[in-house]
């Protein structure tokens, strides 16, 4: 992401990600050089405006000029990958009633088949993802079920 300061005190906004870009400001004539210099270097194709970008949903209130990102939806697909659709939400990421150890890894068979089939690393990094991004109040949790990458259990 790059953002540029304007001598008007606004500013630019780019973001880029492999061959997609997204530029954002309320500079409209400044937004308008940026797009038309990447015209002359480059073949592009310029899309309507935006309302996804890397998992994110780009929320737009023109009116109030508040401009919001979300990933409920990444979320949401992060939580079927993970067979956890089905959970109950809660405002509290990890309640402090749950206690969580190494005790609490697999100790039968049946146990370390059963977790074999949970994407748990895939879950975390996931969640690592939505926390640095737009999610920072999952730090907390996202750092203390990493703990347990090696050998998750259920309770985990």
């Amino acid at each position: 992401m790059y953002t540029q300061q304007l001598a008007d005190e606004s500013r630019i906004y780019m973001i880029l990600y492999v061959d997609d870009v997204l530029i954002a400001g309320s500079n409209k004539g400044e937004r308008k050089k940026i797009k038309q210099s990447f015209h002359d270097k480059f073949v592009m194709k310029e899309l309507r405006q935006a309302q996804h970008i890397l998992g994110m949903q780009i929320e737009r209130n023109r009116t109030t000029k508040i401009l919001r990102l979300s990933q409920s939806d990444y979320i949401r697909k992060v939580l079927r990958h993970s067979h956890m659709e089905n959970v109950k939400p809660t405002s509290t990421p990890l309640l402090k009633l749950i206690k969580l150890s190494d005790r609490d890894s697999p100790s039968t068979e049946e146990e370390k088949k059963l977790m074999s089939k949970i994407p748990y690393a895939s879950a975390v990094g996931s969640l690592m993802y939505a926390m640095v991004v737009t999610r920072p109040d999952l730090a907390y949790v996202v750092g203390v079920v990493s703990r347990y990458m090696s050998k998750p259990g259920r309770k985990h």
